[in-house]
């Protein structure tokens, strides 16, 4: 029996084609549970697959659908950076600022901003225009990068009068005094 092809654009098909037809894939639930299929003339031709899509241009590059409700099939697959991914999901947020609209990894990215810190002040209903340009506070640090006040007392549960009045060492700044 001869060995299945190992290359990455056979990987890319064989792994596209498990999370669109596997119910036991991690990824099942999110492609084919929710009707994402693969083309039929790719499901059982890889060959046809690559003469569709051409060699991977880098190796920092992988298979994306064009349109995230569309099936992996010739005219809705790409082969596409992270960064291009990033702005292709169909959770992706986008936000209109001094009338510019962008996805929010492209905000972050602009204003060198972790998304992980952008998301927790959206979701406590923080205005994107303030948001974005608040900055961290230089000199203190948590968990080994800096961050406000505010976002490393959520991380603990807590919210940053609580946090100061604590005296918890999450800043460099005196606890709140109570006149």
């Amino acid at each position: 029996m001869a060995r299945p092809p190992t290359s990455s654009e056979y990987n890319a098909w064989r792994n596209a084609k498990a999370r669109c037809e596997n119910p036991r894939h991690p990824q099942y639930p999110s492609y084919g549970g929710r009707g994402i299929t693969m083309a039929p003339e790719w499901r059982t031709n890889p060959t046809r697959f690559l003469a569709d899509m051409g060699p991977r241009p880098s190796p920092e590059h992988s298979l994306d659908r064009i349109d995230n409700e569309g099936p992996y099939a010739p005219g809705n697959c790409r082969w596409a950076t992270m960064a291009e991914q990033m702005r292709n999901t169909r959770d992706n947020r986008w936000y209109t600022y001094q009338g510019e609209t962008l996805c929010l990894f492209d905000w972050c990215h602009r204003y060198q901003i972790d998304m992980g810190t952008m998301r927790r002040r959206l979701g406590l209903g923080m205005p994107f225009a303030e948001a974005i340009l608040l900055r961290p506070s230089k000199g203190h640090n948590f968990s080994g990068m800096y961050t406000q006040v505010s976002d490393a007392a959520m991380d603990r549960g807590m919210d940053a009068l609580e946090a100061k009045m604590a005296h918890t060492p999450l800043t460099i700044e005196e606890p709140v005094n109570e006149g």
